[in-house]
């Protein structure tokens, strides 16, 4: 955990306006505990993300860094049968969340998530299918037009492992502006990706827009083409 924050407190730039925050939950879904430690710091693109843990490995060398610590950290957590997630996001900040089994012998099996918001069962189940595979990634949650943007934050914080909040068929009878909005508030490094509609449904008042917005008929090769391209959640 000294570790962790210590990377986190280097990687802001500016002293006085960083943010350093931890948390803790218990997941009984995953029979798990999990500590977070993330910051608004300068963030971490896919080249240091794919190496983050290997040892001697270090974007500080200059600063004196040696590239043992994360390393170092990484084989405790596998010694006590534990995970670590990594989120990040150039420019944002990064996000390191442990997770440790509450009972011995209890496999943790995490992969980063997409969470949909579509209201219609049948869709969803043909995006799961079209993107990837129906278990591949995709969280399992059919959204509700009635349900609340706060809603959503809850489901995010309960599933530490979903990086993308996909807006793909919220916008009849919702704002999606407003989710996009209390997203980028409360889950500052999850991306939105919209899929389908126009920019205009995304500027309604007090509303803000998606990170990617994919305009037009629901195009799936060009939506696999982003994907494949965003920096994901690292486990």
């Amino acid at each position: 955990m000294a570790n962790l924050r210590v990377n986190a407190q280097q990687s802001i730039s500016d002293k006085g306006r960083g943010r350093i925050r931890v948390s803790t939950r218990h997941l009984p879904r995953l029979g798990a505990v999990a500590v977070a430690i993330e910051d608004n710091g300068i963030g971490m693109a896919r080249p240091v993300l794919d190496r983050l843990f290997e040892p001697f490995f270090t974007s500080r060398r200059d600063a004196g860094g040696t590239g043992l610590g994360l390393s170092v950290s990484y084989g405790l957590i596998r010694e006590h049968q534990g995970v670590i997630g990594v989120l990040s996001r150039p420019g944002h900040g990064s996000r390191f969340t442990v997770f440790l089994p509450v009972r011995p012998g209890m496999p943790l099996n995490l992969r980063p998530l997409i969470l949909p918001l579509e209201s219609d069962p049948d869709r969803l189940e043909e995006l799961q299918m079209e993107v990837g595979g129906i278990d591949d990634g995709f969280a399992h949650w059919f959204f509700r037009r009635e349900q609340s943007a706060a809603r959503l934050s809850e489901y995010i914080d309960r599933h530490p492992e979903v990086d993308i909040v996909m807006l793909a068929g919220a916008g009849a009878g919702v704002d999606p502006g407003q989710y996009v909005k209390i997203i980028r508030e409360r889950h500052p490094l999850v991306q939105t990706i919209a899929l389908g509609g126009t920019e205009r449904d995304f500027t309604g008042p007090g509303g803000e827009k998606p990170d990617i917005h994919i305009e037009g008929p629901p195009d799936i090769r060009k939506l696999k083409e982003v994907l494949d391209g965003l920096t994901r959640q690292r486990f």
